[in-house]
């Protein structure tokens, strides 16, 4: 453990830094300075804490290609280049960068069990969180993005929460299954949002700002409480694909364009906008079984209720 404190001493690294290529037990801190070139930490298992860098990344950062046990803090300042932080599982608390991200960052490219935290600051550029599956909470961006925002790709059980800022690029959040509460955007989108495209088991709340641009919440099924926009939606709307077994509320405020919610059955209480609609709205091509209420303000366009049947109260 010598020479972890003697490398955790360093201010600034100009070149190669490989630190363990085996397994470590306890501590272990790369450099607190800054790092040009590449960066290597541990290529074997890690159980313990794990911390790389705590100032400026310029250049690969690698951070572990096994396992990881207990907590990982990557960089708590900037990175500029591509950084990779577990290409295995981690099981504990996993921190990436607390500051700023000019290029690729690939968190997790396997299993994450515990607490994820990639970008509490802005990214600029892509940013890929995890390719497997999590179980735990995950938080992916509270600042700004610019760029392409993929959170997972396979399941989530637990609590996602995307971004809490403002997006402007494109953001698919889950292309599998969602077991928990989701809320992909609470700032304001600019661009395209695809939430999930697989199924969701809980609660999802899409955007509670304004978003610009296209927004497709879920194309399978939801079983549990849907919430799109509590605020403004300028462009295409459309909530679910599939069927919806539970409470759906598409927009609480004015939507200019194109809104449709549901094109399957709805089994239990629909209630689309209680603002104002400037447009064509289609509620449900499908069945509604339950309490259909459309618009309580006011529709300038095409308003379409039900083609298919009603059985319930349905008050237009």
């Amino acid at each position: 453990m010598k020479c972890f404190a003697q490398l955790g001493a360093l201010v600034s690294v100009i070149g190669h830094v490989a630190l363990v290529r085996g397994s470590v037990i306890g501590h272990v801190a790369l450099v607190r300075g800054s790092v040009i070139g590449h960066v290597a930490l541990v290529r074997g298992s890690v159980i313990g804490h794990v911390a790389l860098v705590r100032g400026n990344v310029i250049g690969h950062v690698a951070l572990v290609r096994g396992s990881v046990i207990g907590h990982v803090a990557l960089v708590r300042g900037s990175v500029i280049g591509h950084v990779a932080l577990v290409r295995g599982s981690v099981i504990g608390h996993v921190a990436l960068v607390r500051g700023s991200v000019i290029g690729h960052v690939a968190l997790v490219r396997g299993s994450v069990i515990g607490h994820v935290a990639l970008v509490r600051g802005s990214v600029i550029g892509h940013v890929a969180l995890v390719r497997g599956s999590v179980i735990g909470h995950v938080a992916l961006v509270r600042g700004s993005v610019i760029g392409h925002v993929a959170l997972v790709r396979g399941s989530v059980i637990g609590h996602v929460a995307l971004v809490r800022g403002s997006v402007i690029g494109h953001v698919a959040l889950v292309r599998g299954s969602v077991i928990g509460h989701v809320a992909l955007v609470r700032g304001s989108v600019i661009g395209h949002v695809a939430l999930v495209r697989g199924s969701v088991i809980g609660h999802v709340a899409l955007v509670r700002g304004s978003v610009i641009g296209h927004v497709a919440l879920v194309r399978d099924n939801v079983i549990g409480h849907v919430e799109l926009v509590r605020g403004s939606v300028i462009g295409h709307v459309a909530l679910v694909r599939g069927s919806v077994i539970g409470h759906v509320a598409l927009v609480r405020g004015s939507v200019i364009g194109h809104v449709a919610l549901v094109r399957g059955s709805v089994i239990g209480h629909v209630a689309l906008v209680r603002g104002s609609v400037i447009g064509h709205v289609a509620l449900v091509i499908g069945n509604v079984i339950g309490h259909v209420a459309l618009v309580r303000g006011n529709v300038i366009g095409h308003v379409a209720l039900v083609r298919g049947n009603v059985i319930g109260h349905v008050a237009p």
